[in-house]
């Protein structure tokens, strides 16, 4: 059952490494699901001598693509984002320790032009970590001056030349025009920093260009006369960026894959250390909303972000559902927020109709706690929360909003039916939701033991009311000779038996 603060800001082993780089899994680490990242941070675990035998292939697999990535870029632009693609692609955060050291040793090992360039590539963008391990690396190797690339005396030069700071309601944007010395292309770099009232938080970013002169700035700055683009300097901007990127660090806010990759550009753009915007947790590609679902902590803290967030929008003058949200917002959204962790690997902006389907026929009724008021209203809010996530552009399924919506309401039939059959919930969640009911605080001990004294002193009629039958009744089947019956944990098992199958086949 889902816990949120109100106040508190089985499969591939290595989840992101597996699929990112084509390893297959092991039963020797830690099983995870997803494919999230932090790079520029020290992995856990460790890769055993056997790993590292078997794994070696994959290595050498994933140094020839670069090799070949390197000898196919023919601009200093398309060789730093190759090497900020690898950092990413390498140092997730349920990838080994050691995975790094042994695609260092692979490129060390081959020593060709391509492979010392790329070598250079990380010692100039990459996290501390990696960068000093590719400098170790290229001096062992001892190569004489002028054998590298001469693009490699090119890398992390991009200059912030001019920036322009953009004050909205809850956000600030930031957009920076990036030069090279002596060159006249420009490259726009756009970076959205959301402000939920507790501080910044790093929430989007794109890079783009280059551009044939600085007034491309002027090109791709909008928002009609009432926006003002105030001109600050690159050091204010380093200024609030570290600050937003250290809140993300702090509470787990994963930032978009595609940002992920331009920030340590930008960081050397701006005259800080690559290292102060990385580090952060990063969503899997293609999802904006994101957090690890088997980090429970951080989850707690971007739920209710997002769910503060979700309440002021939906109770804004103009609302269609104002008294609903304020009164269901945030139980019934906590628990959608847990559903898309658990069932879709910690995205949770991706909803679909199969997901919709999922949610109010089986995880409301026998996971969640509602009152009844919060089981009528759950239809509209989640008709809300949906909606919220996709005018913030949090949303990733590929379900249409109004497919989306038509499916709320067409579920509300077979969801109340759902709800009101007692036997798909256990003792424990009924009592948690005649509490509520009763205006009873669950997480209240004293609440909690002068409720279960007055319910055991209740009359049997009450209390079976309240539970359902007796658990030796519900083993019975419905019927004597009703095929497929069977108990109401039979039937859980079959739910999610095809729970599990339909998530296969996606």
């Amino acid at each position: 059952m889902f816990c949120c603060p109100r106040n508190t800001g089985d499969g591939g082993t290595f989840g992101p490494f597996a699929r990112h780089c084509g390893i297959a899994t092991s039963s020797t680490c830690k099983t995870v699901a997803h494919a999230g990242y932090r790079f520029g941070m020290t992995q856990p675990t460790r890769l055993t001598a056997a790993d590292r035998r078997r794994f070696a292939p994959i290595i050498a697999a994933r140094v020839d693509e670069l090799e070949a990535g390197v000898r196919d870029t023919l601009t200093v632009d398309e060789l730093e984002d190759l090497a900020c693609q690898a950092s990413v692609r390498f140092q997730g955060a349920h990838v080994p320790g050691g995975v790094v050291e042994m695609l260092v040793g692979e490129l060390t090992h081959r020593a060709t032009p391509e492979a010392a360039t790329m070598l250079a590539a990380f010692a100039r963008l990459c996290a501390a970590d990696v960068a000093l391990a590719g400098r170790q690396a290229l001096e062992r190797l001892g190569l004489p001056d002028g054998a590298l690339d001469p693009r490699v005396s090119q890398l992390g030069l991009l200059r912030a030349t001019e920036v322009r700071r953009t004050d909205l309601l809850r956000a600030q944007t930031w957009t920076l025009a990036l030069q090279r010395s002596g060159q006249p292309e420009v490259w726009m770099a756009l970076l959205a920093v959301e402000l939920d009232g507790h501080g910044p938080l790093l929430a989007r970013g794109q890079l783009f260009g280059p551009l044939s002169s600085q007034d491309g700035l002027d090109a791709v700055l909008d928002g009609g006369q009432d926006v003002e683009h105030v001109a600050t300097t690159p050091g204010e901007a380093a200024s609030a960026l570290s600050t937003a990127a250290a809140r993300n660090r702090e509470i787990g806010y994963a930032v978009p894959h595609e940002l992920a990759i331009m920030l340590p550009r930008i960081a050397l753009a701006l005259g800080l250390d690559v290292d102060a915007l990385v580090g952060l947790p990063v969503a899997p590609e293609g999802e904006t909303l994101w957090v690890d679902p088997e980090d429970e902590d951080a989850f707690a803290r971007v739920a209710g972000l997002i769910l503060d967030d979700f309440e002021d929008w939906g109770t804004a003058d103009g609302r269609p559902h104002i008294h609903l949200i304020a009164r269901s917002g945030w139980r019934v959204g906590a628990g959608m927020l847990d559903y898309a962790r658990r069932a879709n690997d910690g995205a949770l902006g991706r909803w679909t109709t199969t997901d919709l389907n999922e949610l109010f026929l089986r995880w409301i009724p026998e996971e969640e706690a509602f009152s009844h008021q919060e089981m009528l209203d759950a239809p509209d809010v989640a008709k809300e929360l949906l909606s919220y996530l996709h005018e913030s552009g949090r949303a990733s399924g590929a379900d249409a909003l109004e497919v989306l919506l038509q499916r709320c309401d067409a579920l509300r039939p077979d969801f109340e039916e759902a709800w009101s059959d007692r036997s798909r919930r256990g003792p424990t969640q009924s009592l948690v939701m005649q509490m509520r009911e009763e205006g009873v605080d669950p997480t209240d001990p004293e609440a909690l033991q002068t409720f279960m004294d007055d319910f055991n002193a209740r009359p049997f009629e009450q209390r079976d009311a309240i539970l359902g039958p007796p658990l030796d009744l519900r083993a019975l089947p419905r019927s004597a000779g009703a095929a497929g019956g069977g108990s109401g944990e039979a039937r859980k098992a079959k739910r999610r038996s095809a729970k599990a199958s339909r998530k296969r086949n996606r």
